[in-house]
């Protein structure tokens, strides 16, 4: 296997991708900044490398081997000695096209060697949950999904994806890749604390929640947040929902917020929660945040050997709630990857990784996922 991991600004990005194709890569990823993806013109005609697939999202911020970063684009080229790579796409205008575009990108990838689907979805208006679920159902039972939803900075105004130098507003992408040489495979860690008291959720639609304790949803998380409520939906990044069980014992599904509805007094969440589930809201620990960092790279390189990629999706909830320390649960994955595994990512607003089995692909909160791609010698 072959890669190479660079980090560049806006103005690099043509540069950036001419030392990528000294591999001859089957796949280019890039990770940037919203700004950069106003110029679709320049993306377009940087993105000219003959046979190579160019998958993207934008982000809310950017990660790479140096740390973490704004305002510039993460790049990681891969070129397998046996291994193949395809993509696939589907329009994701709406929350309640998730589950078909899902399906879509699915069927489109299903293959026998298939070994894995990395996807990237519109991080708006999209049910996470549905979106990952279509996939790992239409792929099959074993294969795993990872992958995460854009990000626009703190805006939540306009996310992207990118597919061969053409950008969309509305549009999921994803690769797969196959062969029996290739591996892929995950971790995802949390290390958020729940606080304050059970609520029943008495209304909710997907991934809509509209009444806790028989009350609007929204009013009640705003008494909770105080005066943070002002910066919402950004605030809403920090102060997540624990989706818990009968006996308060968490379920390891964590929902952070995407958008407010005032005139519903509703509250948009990245994947579903049941109605007659018990949600608790939860708090950061940033000493937490590392050591599940860490955690997650162990588990996802789970002794491998040789050169590797390791793709990071980070929610962006742990970014502003890390602040200037937001590098440090890099760092953690970097030294648990090992020096042979290259780092790329993105802050998200939610990443995708299994839940209870990879046939169980769901959308994680305030999670970071790592997804380590190697092959064997």
């Amino acid at each position: 296997m072959q890669r190479i991991a660079l980090n560049s600004r806006q103005d690099g990005f043509r540069d950036a991708l001419k030392r990528a194709a000294a591999i001859q890569p089957q796949l280019v990823l890039v990770f940037a900044s919203p700004s950069f993806w106003q110029d679709r013109g320049a993306i377009s005609d940087a993105c000219t490398l003959k046979d190579v697939h160019v998958v993207g999202c934008s982000t809310a911020g950017e990660i790479s081997g140096a740390g973490v970063s704004e305002g510039t684009c993460s790049i990681m080229a891969m070129r397998f000695a046996g291994g193949e790579v395809k993509v696939a796409a589907a329009q994701l205008a709406s929350a309640d096209m998730s589950q078909a575009a899902g399906a879509s990108i699915g069927d489109a990838l299903k293959e026998s060697r298939l070994r894995g689907i990395f996807a990237l979805a519109p991080g708006l208006q999209v049910d996470g949950s549905a979106f990952a679920a279509g996939i790992a159902a239409a792929a099959g039972d074993n294969v795993l999904v990872t992958g995460g939803l854009a990000g626009d900075g703190m805006n939540f105004r306009n996310t992207f994806t990118m597919l061969n130098g053409m950008v969309f507003p509305n549009l999921a992408v994803a690769f797969g890749i196959y062969g029996d040489s290739v591996t892929m495979k995950c971790g995802t860690r949390c290390g958020w604390k729940p606080f304050g008291l059970a609520r029943r959720v008495t209304k909710s639609k997907a991934n809509v929640l509209y009444e806790l304790d028989g009350k609007p949803a929204l009013d009640l998380y705003r008494r909770y947040l105080g005066e943070r409520a002002a910066a919402l939906p950004a605030t809403g990044l920090v102060y997540p929902f624990s989706v818990q069980r009968e006996d308060g014992k968490e379920t390891g599904m964590v929902r952070c917020v995407l958008a407010v509805n005032e005139g519903e007094g509703s509250i948009t969440l990245a994947g579903d929660v049941a109605q007659g589930s018990i949600v608790r809201l939860m708090y950061s620990d940033p000493d937490l945040l590392v050591d599940n960092a860490a955690a997650a790279g162990v588990e996802a390189v789970n002794g491998s050997k040789g050169p590797s990629v390791s793709l990071l999706v980070s929610c962006a909830g742990r970014k502003l709630a890390m602040g200037d320390d937001a590098g440090a649960e890099i760092d953690a994955v970097l030294r648990s990857a090992g020096p042979e595994s290259l780092c790329a990512g993105f802050y998200s607003y939610g990443d995708i990784a299994p839940s209870g089995g990879p046939q169980r692909a769901d959308v994680h909160g305030q999670s970071i996922t790592v997804t380590h791609i190697g092959e064997k010698a």
